[in-house]
């Protein structure tokens, strides 16, 4: 049977998030590679280029702070929550946690859904006791830095953080929790 598709409109699709289980993982894959060919496309190496395998998802819900969000039965979005990023942020006080690789599956973009995951990660960041929800995107994305923006995060910094990939020059946003 083919996947329906609701209408690309400016109305708000509910979305339902939860912890990604195992039997996610094939979906989890899919939505992260076709976050990982959106960013190659606009010219962000941030997350690579290479697709995301169903072992690598497997390992990123082992950990237990990645969440897969549907509209009904159909996966559409994912987001990891982390309670430290030393290797971006350095030492923090524990008042915040970050989100990481926050995705929608490409079909789905342009539903307002970004900004409800984000809410939805912010939700969960409250209720781990934080204040604060903070990410990183590539200081050179202005598109991306500009939709954060929007969302109501607050640039910090710039760091440059060195990776496996070579030296990375991250903006940092945060915003408070909602």
């Amino acid at each position: 049977m083919a996947e329906t598709i609701p209408e690309k409109e400016t109305q708000c699709y509910e979305v339902a998030v939860q912890p990604a289980r195992p039997e996610d993982a094939e979906a989890l894959a899919g939505i992260l590679t076709s976050g990982v060919i959106s960013k190659v496309a606009r010219g962000d190496m941030a997350w690579g280029e290479n697709p995301f395998s169903t072992i690598k998802a497997l390992e990123r819900i082992a950990k237990g702070n990645t969440y897969i969000s549907r509209i009904g039965q159909t996966p559409v979005g994912t987001f990891s929550i982390d309670a430290e990023d030393t290797l971006v942020w350095g030492q923090q006080p524990s008042n915040a946690a970050y989100v990481h690789q926050l995705a929608v599956n490409d079909k789905y973009r342009g539903m307002n859904l970004g900004k409800q995951l984000l809410d939805l990660a912010s939700q969960e960041v409250a209720r781990m006791g934080k204040t604060l929800l903070r990410l990183d995107v590539p200081a050179e994305n202005e598109g991306l830095k500009s939709y954060y923006e929007s969302q109501g995060f607050t640039w910090v910094e710039n760091r440059v953080v060195s990776t496996g990939r070579g030296d990375y020059t991250a903006a940092l946003y945060e915003r408070p929790v909602i």
